[in-house]
């Protein structure tokens, strides 16, 4: 099934590098994790469902780290 069997698990964690190229096969509650280059830093930008609202509490507001 070329994985798609691992993202309907409803216990643990998938990680999906490249999930930009599969989006019709990820469930809609999801937390999405980027990483950008900052020179010699990196930023992290947390994007999640209504679950994940806690991401709003975070230093620097709604997920830009």
């Amino acid at each position: 099934d070329g994985g798609g069997s691992w993202l309907a698990e409803e216990a643990g964690v998938t990680v999906v590098e490249w999930a930009d190229r599969i989006p019709d096969l990820l469930p809609s509650d999801r937390l999405e994790v980027s990483f950008r280059s900052l020179g010699p830093g990196r930023r992290v930008h947390l994007r999640g469902s209504a679950r994940f609202g806690w991401i709003r509490d975070l230093p620097g507001g709604a997920g830009g780290h």
